[in-house]
């Protein structure tokens, strides 16, 4: 299909672009997710987390394994990842939404309802993330 066509053709631009600048995390961060959409998703994983244990702090990796997390059900690897990124930005409220969809799965509702209602009342947040988190408080 035309869909995994392109996705080729984006992976294999990122593995040029990763080779030629190895040290440019975003970079393969990137293809990691690329990686993960196909047939060796771990591949993408243990890349993934070869950039956290490069850069601990690189918040856009960090993020796509705690979304992983979510979606495999590691919830309280989720928790993990997200509660880590909050402590280095309080008012990352993206992933201050993620970490109270963990905190709701694993039962821990007064925890995510601080979050939520913290993002609805924010003016700052996106207001998409304000209208998620709204939706959760109903």
């Amino acid at each position: 299909s035309q869909i995994r066509q392109l996705g080729n053709e984006a992976r294999e631009l990122l593995e040029y672009l990763t080779a030629e600048m190895p040290e440019n995390l975003t970079l393969k961060t990137w293809l990691a997710m690329t990686i993960v959409a196909t047939q060796s998703p771990m591949v993408g994983v243990q890349m993934l987390q070869e950039v956290v244990e490069s850069d601990p702090d690189f918040r856009e990796a960090v993020v796509n394994l705690g979304l992983l997390s979510v979606q495999s059900g590691q919830y309280n690897r989720g928790i993990e990842r997200f509660e880590g990124l909050l402590q280095k930005d309080s008012l990352d409220y993206e992933v201050m939404l993620y970490l109270g969809i963990c905190y709701l799965e694993t039962d821990q509702q007064a925890e995510a309802r601080i979050l939520f209602e913290e993002i609805a009342q924010a003016p700052i947040a996106d207001p998409a993330l304000r209208a998620t988190a709204q939706q959760y408080l109903e």
